[in-house]
This record gives C-alpha cells, structure tokens and sequence, in this order.
C-alpha cells in the first residue's frame, strides 16, 4: 500500500473517508482496485482484514447515528471472548456483508459511547442478547450486577423487538434475581411451597481476605445459607477446595451452610423445599 495512505488509516484508526482526504482520492482509487483498501460504506475505506472494532468505526464513519447493538455491544462492553464476525447495529443504513444492520429507535439515553463508536447501555445490551441467545443472558447480566429494575426498564423502552415476549417472561422469572436456571427452579420451588424470609445472593463480607460470598439462598435473620451446587460450576478440585473454603469463612461469622445437588433439586423441587422449610424450623430452634 502506498505509504501515505498507510499513515493515513494509522493516524485515522484504520478508517479513511473520501470526504476527509480530497488529496488522496487518485491513492485511494488505486489501493481499491489493487485490493489494498475496501469501501463497506460509500466514501469509507478501511483494509480488506480490518477487524471488528475498525469496522464498527467505518460504520460510524457512514452513519454518525449508529449503535453498535447485540454481539457488537456485548465486545465493546468486553462480555464476549471474541469478536462476532459481523457488526451488529441500529443504522439508517441497509445490511451488507459483514454488517448486520436494522432500523431501529433506540432512546439516547440507553446508549453510552466509546472509542468513537456509540453502543448500547448494559441494561439494553443483556436485553438484545437474551431475545438472540436465551435466558442465560439475563442470569448473566444479575451476575455483573446489573439491577432487575434496569433491565425492566430497558425492555419496556425498546417495544416491538423480536422475542419481546419471551423476555418479559424471564424478567419476571428473575424478580429473585436468580443467577442460573438452577437457582431459578429453587426459588420457584420454595415458593410454590411458601417458604419465605429467604434473599437470593445476598452479600456476605468475608473477615479472612476482604472478599465477598454470595450464598445462593439466605436466611439473612437465621445466618443460614443454602446452596444449590449445579456442576458446571463446581466441578473440578479448584472449585471444591474453593466452595469448603468460603463455608469455612463463613461459618467464623456464624453462618450455617447447606448445600444441595442441583440435579436432584431438579429432579425433587418439592422435598427441596421441604427439607429447606425443616432445616429452617431447626435452626431457629437452636437459636432459641
């Protein structure tokens, strides 16, 4: 590639406009017909390997106006361990190779920008992402410590979107902020039983290194845990040896720690419940 133009998607990171550089156009015209350069948009031109994020700014480049949606916006908030391998955006714009594109009103304020590029917030980013990949979406943005009530209020911001439906419903599953599927069929199950006084990954401050538990099912008054261990996420020695030592701090500040396998709180809701309702009868008795 002819060096000025080199220098030139250096300086501009890695996205040139026509507009902004008249005296390169005789350049710019040559590198296209060499394949040194390619235009996404009309008058934009970035390397024929330009990654993601470069051609998230060559549609910003295009459309000042646009946000970076989906996957795109899941990158840019650093959840996806690589890059989707097309943008994904709201845009005035029609759909090309490598960008997928949609008209779409998003509210300003339910955006944030970045390097350039403009993007949705979190909230509306783990909204997009459930109605293209599931509940586990919505578990994963309580996890990050995304407020239910955020996420409610970015749904009912955003009508008429695909899966609206299907992510009202999970939204109201969630109102236990459930981290997992698994903890969601305790919660549901120790209310269809109607065990009460329980919050669901309250924050435990821990005295041996500053660090926080997060039981699954507390009885905050009994100091009582409950954990619902599923094995994706406690398989392995590390994980055991990890799980022991966290009831053990736990257990310096009082805390009394049970634990159930998640698949068999699947299998038996109802005498999970049960025996939670007896366990919690047990330990008031000996709080007495």
């Amino acid at each position: 590639m002819n060096p000025l133009l080199s220098a030139a998607l250096a300086e501009h990171d890695g996205v040139l406009r026509r507009a902004d550089h008249r005296p390169l156009a005789h350049l710019i015209d040559v590198a296209l017909r060499r394949g040194d350069l390619v235009a996404p948009f009309r008058g934009v031109y970035t390397a024929p390997d330009a990654d993601h994020a470069v051609r998230l700014r060559a549609l910003t480049a295009a459309d000042p106006d646009a946000v970076a949606t989906g996957a795109s916006a899941g990158d840019l908030h650093g959840w996806v361990p690589d890059p989707p391998a097309a943008v994904s955006a709201a845009s005035r714009l029609r759909s090309r190779q490598g960008f997928a594109l949609s008209r779409r009103t998003i509210p300003r304020w339910l955006t944030t920008r970045a390097r350039g590029v403009r993007y949705t917030s979190r909230a509306l980013t783990a909204i997009d992402l459930a109605a293209e990949r599931g509940v586990e979406e919505i578990d994963a943005a309580l996890r990050r410590g995304i407020p239910l009530a955020q996420l409610w209020r970015a749904h009912l911001a955003t009508p008429n979107r695909p899966g609206r439906g299907r992510v009202r419903q999970w939204l109201a599953d969630s109102r236990t902020e459930a981290w997992s599927p698994l903890e969601r069929a305790a919660h549901a199950a120790l209310h269809r039983r109607g065990v009460g006084g329980w919050v669901a990954n309250h924050v435990v401050v821990l005295d041996g290194d500053g660090g926080k538990a997060y039981p699954d099912i507390a009885f905050r008054s009994l100091r009582l845990a409950i954990e619902v261990d599923g094995w994706r996420w406690h398989q392995g020695k590390p994980a055991f040896e990890r799980d022991r030592l966290r009831d053990a701090e736990l257990a310096c500040l009082g805390w009394q720690v049970v634990r159930f396998p998640g698949a068999w709180v699947l299998r038996h809701p109802g005498r999970f419940a049960a025996q939670v309702e007896r366990i919690v009868a047990a330990r008031e008795a000996s709080l007495a």
